[in-house]
C-alpha cells in the first residue's frame, strides 16, 4: 500500500508540472484578485469574481453583485463595465462572462 501511494503522489505531480496548472492557478488568483478590486471600485459595492479553467483554457469568469449595484442599472450597462475590466486582467478571454446579481435571504 504505501509503495502504490508513493507512485500516486509521483504521477500527480508530474501530471501537475506537465499541464502547468500551479502557474494557471496563481496567474487565475493574482486577475481575479485585480478585477474584485477594480469592479467593487467603479460599481461601489461588495463584488465577489470567480473563475473556472479546464485543460489550461479559462472557460468561465462569474462576477455575483448585491442586488443594490445592480437594481437601478440596466444589463447592457453591468456589462459595458464588467467585460472590459474581465479582458483586461485575465490574459486571455473566457470562454463564457457570467454576471450574476445576489439576492439575500431576507428579500425573497
Amino acid at each position: 500500500m504505501p509503495r502504490f501511494f508513493v507512485f500516486l503522489v509521483i504521477f500527480a505531480g508530474m501530471a501537475l508540472a506537465g499541464c502547468n496548472f500551479v502557474g494557471d492557478f496563481s496567474d487565475a488568483q493574482e486577475s481575479q484578485q485585480q478585477v474584485t478590486e477594480e469592479l467593487s471600485t467603479a460599481l461601489g459595492g461588495d463584488v465577489q469574481v470567480g473563475w473556472n479553467i479546464h485543460n489550461g483554457t479559462l472557460q468561465r469568469v462569474s462576477v455575483h453583485l448585491p442586488e443594490e449595484i445592480a437594481s437601478d442599472r440596466t444589463f447592457e450597462d453591468l456589462k459595458g463595465v464588467i467585460a472590459p475590466v474581465v479582458t483586461r486582467h485575465f490574459e486571455e478571454r473566457p470562454s463564457q462572462l457570467q454576471i450574476a446579481v445576489v439576492v439575500p435571504k431576507q428579500r425573497l
